[in-house]
């Protein structure tokens, strides 16, 4: 072989296999289009993000559907007007983050309008939520807009809390200071990271990857082990918990601590609730355990958050432990609910509020009880 060949074969090679690369990240985005990116999120300056008023949009997960999106005049998910409450009509405010947001989810398919649909059949009367749920809200993020969810004039409010949420936190200096860095969903300026980073964004944004660990993660054993391998983004569901992760949940604590106490002043009752995540759905059946790992961790804090500053908590976890390869109910890479398991929370919060100490429902649950005795 001539000394040339060593140099033209490997290059050769190369060019065949960047070929392949491109050819199949072009077909895979061809075949899995997504639109992450919600034109309808502004930055405000109070907090990170929120939605425009009387905004419509469309987004799409590569592992969904497309999703199409409205906020009413107050910029909430929610079909329902948030002007002055109608008469004789039970209102719920809904904070958190995507989660509550139904992130993904068609609209219809959200847990909070299945919960009202229920709850309206229910209790005889209209039930609506208003849905103040903005994809990467931290717990500081819904702190700063208590205020705007008292306006509302509620008779209860919800406040589902992810890890993800807590993850974004570094302490309880967040409630003192305005919120800063880039808005939910937007990519850095590649201009300004380093190399190795810009190469992982680059890996994270491939179609060609989302497609492969989308295949490769229906394993649950597989998944887990990659989700484990994280790091801090994963020691949430670890014991004991990490410094880093005790002082997210001491933020989380005086959230919810500040957050109750104008509530009760104004004698608006809080529930509290852990949103489960495909890696605790999917330890829950998984035997041994890997050392030190405890999927009811998270979801043991917050309901200990929840009973110190007198909120209800409503247990997630247990609902989708009752469902076999409930994992498969969420997107294997996204990691959002899809609509079976929006079901599934819809359900539970209905069961919770139907049974809490809240005047407001008082008539409802003999109303279900009756329907639920007939033959």
């Amino acid at each position: 072989m001539k000394r040339r060949d060593y140099i033209i074969l490997p290059l050769l090679s190369v060019a065949t296999i960047l070929i392949m690369l491109v050819a199949t990240e072009f077909a895979a985005r061809r075949l899995w289009p997504d639109r992450y990116i919600d034109t309808c999120l502004v930055h405000d300056g109070k907090v990170r993000a929120r939605f425009k008023p009387d905004c419509d949009s469309l987004t799409k997960t590569p592992e969904g559907p497309w999703v199409r999106n409205h906020y009413n005049e107050c910029g909430y998910r929610s079909m329902t007007s948030c002007a002055v409450k109608p008469p004789d009509s039970i209102r719920i405010v809904l904070m958190g983050s995507s989660f509550s947001q139904g992130d993904y989810t068609p609209y219809e398919a959200t847990f909070p309008v299945e919960a009202a649909q229920a709850l309206s059949h229910a209790c005889a009367r209209r039930v609506e939520f208003q849905n103040m749920g903005v994809q990467g809200a931290t717990p500081a993020d819904v702190y700063r807009r208590t205020g705007e969810a008292l306006a509302l004039k509620p008779d209860a409010v919800l406040y589902p809390v992810t890890p993800f949420d807590l993850e974004q936190s570094t302490g309880p200096e967040d409630l003192e200071h305005e919120p800063n860095g880039l808005e939910p969903g937007e990519p850095p300026d590649a201009a300004k990271v380093g190399i190795y980073r810009r190469a992982g964004i680059v890996v994270r944004e491939s179609r060609t990857v989302v497609l492969a660990q989308h295949y490769l993660f229906q394993d649950p054993a597989v998944f887990t082990r990659l989700f484990l391998a994280y790091g801090d983004k994963a020691d949430f569901l670890r014991q004991p918990y990490t410094a880093a992760w005790e002082k997210r949940f001491d933020l989380l604590d005086e959230v919810i601590a500040h957050m109750a106490a104008r509530f009760r002043a104004a004698g608006v009752p809080i529930f509290l609730t852990a949103a489960p995540s495909r890696a605790e759905v999917v330890l829950l059946n998984m035997h041994p355990l890997p050392p030190g790992v405890d999927p009811y961790a998270f979801f043991k804090s917050v309901s200990g958050i929840a009973a110190r500053h007198d909120a209800e908590y409503i247990d997630l976890l247990s609902r989708f432990q009752a469902v076999p390869r409930a994992d498969l109910m969420f997107y294997v890479v996204d990691g959002h609910l899809k609509g079976e398991g929006q079901a599934i929370v819809a359900r539970a919060i209905v069961d919770a509020i139907l049974h809490s100490r809240m005047p407001v429902f008082s008539n409802c649950r003999a109303t279900t009880e009756r329907a639920d005795s007939r033959p």
